[in-house]
């Protein structure tokens, strides 16, 4: 039966974002810079979008790891101490930031920073239609970014 995360503990929700989400975030970024910066390099004078796209994923890798680690380390530890019986943990986010408003409006900020990155993805590989260039490289590339 699945889990209603509308009824999840808070705790049990931040460590699902982090065990899957972030986790599988971490595993695409090292599995696709490399290629995409092969594929670039094989294909790209041909092929310029390819050089667009490598720069997005690399922008995304800069942006998104320090994003994930900030929310790991500070933002979901005082969001799962929001329902445990000694309170609300206000050591680290409340002398870093004074409240917890502004590290979240920083991650909301940088969740569509991140969400017009791959936008500038998908145009520039005419939503991953690989058939434009034909290479089973540029097909694996695209079906994974299309995931």
């Amino acid at each position: 039966m699945p889990i209603d995360w509308s009824k999840a503990p808070l705790a049990q929700l931040t460590n699902e974002i982090v065990e899957v989400f972030h986790r599988r975030a971490r595993y695409r970024l090292v599995t696709l810079l490399p290629l995409s910066a092969r594929l670039a390099a094989a294909h790209g004078e041909a092929h310029p979008h390819l050089f667009e796209v490598h720069d997005e994923l690399q922008r995304i890798a800069r942006d998104l790891v320090p994003h994930m680690k900030t929310e790991e380390n500070y933002l979901f530890p005082y969001v799962a101490s929001m329902e445990s019986p000694g309170g609300i943990d206000t050591t680290v986010i409340v002398p870093l930031f004074g409240t917890v408003r502004h590290p979240l409006q920083s991650l909301q900020h940088q969740h569509s920073v991140d969400r017009h990155a791959f936008e500038r993805i998908r145009e520039a590989t005419n939503d991953f239609a690989a058939d434009a260039v034909h290479c089973d490289g540029v097909a694996r590339l695209y079906m994974a970014l299309k995931e």
